[in-house]
């Protein structure tokens, strides 16, 4: 089995100059310090890069697209006017698939069961956009002491049996992947998760055939995201220079790994709120995949899809 369970205003898309505000959500400039809040230190991951707590529902969010500062503005009107990226590198878990909140929930639970309390909503602050070896290094860190050798072997089973249930696509995204096709932009995924949940994730959410081939996972690289190794293999595979892809991204760590890659990173809020998303180097944030098309400069996903 495999041993890695991860787990301006703005209208419709169009990118326009000016501060962005409404309702729960007021972009600007992100204050400086720790973005973290996961309580997770440097002496318990090498290299790790943080994320900040109080994550927000992506429902409780009113805005398409927000932006961090001026410079961010004027680059989203600049790279909305220039053409399409050569290529779209796509993270799995949270952007393609909902399974994020799943795993969460399995996670938590086992913690509790070897003696480490969190809730679902610290596991997801502390561990998302995570690979699994970094995050034994955690628990083991925090424990005192490894986790049981079956830790992983269980969680896996107890994961897989909640995506049998209950695992959907990220909304939008099947949507996203024909406006891409229809304007012959390649794609391909780049996660922490193994290729066995990859292909089990999109396989139960009917995506895999559109992406059989083209996954990439951090567990074939010597390090995990925050580091750009996976999205750099990830390119290189698909042919194309870092310079010219565009990332998706649900994680300030994955954020991170695709600004270190030279690479430009969209985030897409949900468990992570919009803030920790531009803190980390985000260019733009959208709350929904059907935001991504205009910022791209392609066609809308629905019209992508009309006959």
């Amino acid at each position: 089995m495999s041993r890695d369970v991860t787990s301006g205003d703005v209208t419709s898309g169009d990118v326009t100059s000016g501060d962005v505000t409404s309702g729960d959500v007021t972009s600007g400039d992100v204050p400086s310090g720790d973005v973290s809040g996961s309580g997770v230190s440097s002496d318990e991951v090498s290299g790790g890069g943080t994320m900040r707590d109080a994550a927000m529902p992506g429902d409780a969010m009113r805005v398409d697209v927000m932006h961090g500062d001026a410079e961010r503005r004027a680059d989203a009107m600049r790279h909305a006017a220039h053409a399409p990226p050569a290529l779209v590198v796509l993270d799995c878990d949270g952007v393609l698939v909902d399974s994020e909140r799943l795993m969460q929930v399995e996670f938590s639970a086992m913690l509790h069961e070897i003696g480490l309390p969190m809730s679902p909503e610290e596991t997801g602050r502390t561990f998302l956009g995570r690979s699994m070896p970094n995050c034994l290094q955690i628990i083991e860190t925090r424990l005192g002491h490894p986790a049981p050798p079956d830790f992983l072997d269980r969680l896996q089973t107890r994961a897989f049996a909640a995506f049998a249930r209950d695992l959907a696509p990220v909304p939008g995204a099947p949507a996203l992947l024909d406006a891409l096709d229809a304007a012959g932009v390649p794609y391909c995924v780049a996660s922490s998760g193994s290729h066995e949940k990859m292909r089990t994730t999109l396989g139960r959410t009917g995506l895999l055939a559109r992406l059989e081939g083209r996954l990439t996972s951090s567990l074939e690289t010597a390090r995990g995201k925050p580091f750009p190794d996976v999205f750099l293999l990830a390119a290189s595979r698909m042919g194309v220079e870092p310079a010219h892809c565009v990332v998706i991204e649900d994680s300030p760590l994955g954020i991170e790994a695709a600004r270190a890659a030279g690479m430009r990173p969209i985030g897409l809020a949900g468990l992570m709120p919009a803030d920790r998303l531009l803190a980390a180097g985000a260019r733009q944030v959208v709350t929904h995949l059907d935001a991504i098309p205009a910022l791209l400069g392609l066609a809308p996903a629905a019209s992508a899809r009309a006959p």
